[in-house]
Formats: structure tokens, C-alpha cells, sequence
């Protein structure tokens, strides 16, 4: 059975602040080419297949989503289908209702695997494991891009903390045994050590982290459970120092804290 998190009926777009610059700034990175495949791992609900039909209409690409939920991947389904024909939305899109661990997807095959906010979803120990798995379905001289949130020993702690609370307040068992969130440095070796050539940083998105959007989406309008997290993060920000607190521009209004953090684009290249 799925759980709760897996399927709910949110747009994440509305709740980390992301807007079509941030997609614009994707598709520049992967540097796409007519006719490629590409890889959504972790698909959700289309987003990242959805913004490069948008923006590529012309290069005729094909496109595979890999999602271990149900739900999520029959919303893809839905929306993609709105932006071809339906012969050609038959041709150039293929849904795989599984865990990026655990898939029959082809080796070598992709020309651009493009994974948002995956990473973290992987438990610590299989990360290794989530990045040789990224190797094996990249295609000599094709790219791995990942969005993810970009933490450093400074703030790593206090956001893996706050999100945990988040999902134990939310009912999410699953993603408070499961979830890691690595800082850039664990992220760069783990790709590296399985093959890619170095990691780099292609761009920096900035994201702005706001307490309330949680309200509905995880709390399902519970203003105890918003209070209590609120109340939470607070003593978080107040336990780090005050440069970091500056940093991250800390604030509280009324029933949102609120901070401002970045996304990092990281292209991983295969050798040819």
C-alpha cells in the first residue's frame, strides 16, 4: 500500500517558491539535443518532463518516467498528455510505476538523467547505490542532473532536523526513518566514486523556505501541527549562531518562519 505521502495531491511548485525562471534554468544546464532520451527519475507528477515539453517542443524528444508511486505517476500521465497528440504522446513517453533501486530500465540508454529532489529520498546507506544505479542508465558521454538542496556543515544538521520533525508531525513514518539529506561534498564524492567525471555546480537557484505552505499540504489544515513545528523551528534557528541566522535571513511573521536557502543544479558527466 502506499502511504499518505506518496499519494498526496499537491503541487510542490507552489510550495518551495519555484517559479519558470528555476525551469528555465534546468533545461539550460541538461543542454538538450533533438531526439534525445531522457530519464525522469523520481518523477512525481511530471514536473520536470512537463517544463522541457514546454520549453522543446521542436526537438522531438523522448521521454521515460521512473515514480514508486501509483498515484503520482497516473497525475503525470494525465498532464503530460495535454501538451501532445495522442499519437505522438503514444511514441515519446513510456511510465514505470517503480523504485529507482529496483527497475528493469536499460543500461546505457539515456542521454540525460534528470533527477529533482530525489537524492534525499534514498536512505543514507543506498545512496552509494542510487548513484551507480544513475551510472549504469547514463549513456557514455550523456549527463546526470540533479536539483537538490544545497546544505554545508554549518546549516546541514538544522535542516535535516526541522524536515524530520515536519514528517513526524505529518504522519510520514516512512520519510523520517528514510531520509537523508547529504551536504554538497557527500553528494559530489558518491557520484564520482561511481564513475562520473567530477561534479560540478551548473547554477544556484535560490529557495525561500516558508513554514505555512506546510499547513494544508502536510499538516491537512491542522494549526496545532503548524504550531508546534513553528515552535520547533524556532528553537532550531535560536540554537544556531548568529552568522548563520544572518546568512539564511531568519524571520518570523505571524504563523511563518521563514529562511532562505539555495538549490544547486549539479551536471555529473559519463565518459565517453
Amino acid at each position: 500500500m502506499e502511504n499518505v505521502y506518496q499519494n498526496r495531491l499537491v503541487k510542490f511548485e507552489n510550495i518551495l517558491n519555484l517559479s519558470d525562471d528555476m525551469f528555465d534554468r534546468m533545461v539550460a544546464v541538461a543542454e538538450l539535443k533533438p531526439k534525445q532520451v531522457i530519464l525522469d527519475a523520481g518523477s512525481g507528477y511530471g514536473a520536470v518532463t512537463r517544463e522541457i515539453m514546454k520549453r522543446c517542443p521542436e526537438f522531438k524528444l523522448e521521454y521515460h518516467l521512473v515514480e514508486v508511486s501509483h498515484t503520482q505517476l497516473e497525475r503525470a500521465r494525465y498532464e503530460l498528455a495535454q501538451f501532445l497528440d495522442p499519437e505522438e504522446f503514444h511514441n515519446s513517453t513510456a511510465f514505470f510505476n517503480h523504485d529507482i533501486l529496483d527497475t528493469y530500465l536499460p543500461s546505457v540508454h539515456y542521454d540525460r538523467v534528470i533527477a529533482k529532489m530525489l537524492w534525499q529520498e534514498v536512505p543514507k546507506e543506498k545512496q552509494s547505490r542510487l548513484a551507480r544505479e544513475f551510472y549504469r542508465l547514463v549513456k557514455p558521454g550523456g549527463k546526470l542532473i540533479l536539483w537538490q538542496v544545497m546544505l554545508d556543515p554549518a546549516i546541514a544538521k538544522f535542516y535535516r532536523n526541522i524536515v524530520r520533525e515536519k514528517d513526524r508531525l505529518s504522519g510520514f513514518d516512512e520519510l523520517v526513518n528514510n531520509r537523508y539529506f547529504p551536504i554538497v561534498d557527500e553528494l559530489q564524492i558518491e557520484l564520482s566514486s561511481s564513475g562520473f567525471n567530477p561534479v560540478g555546480l551548473a547554477a544556484r537557484i535560490p529557495y525561500r523556505f516558508e513554514s505555512i505552505k506546510r499547513l494544508h499540504t502536510d499538516f491537512r489544515g491542522d494549526f496545532d501541527k503548524l504550531w508546534d513545528w513553528n515552535e520547533y523551528l524556532l528553537d532550531q534557528v535560536h540554537a544556531l549562531p548568529e552568522e548563520v541566522q544572518e546568512r539564511i535571513k531568519f524571520a518570523h511573521e505571524g504563523q511563518n518562519v521563514r529562511f532562505e536557502l539555495e538549490w544547486g543544479l549539479f551536471v555529473a558527466d559519463k565518459p565517453k
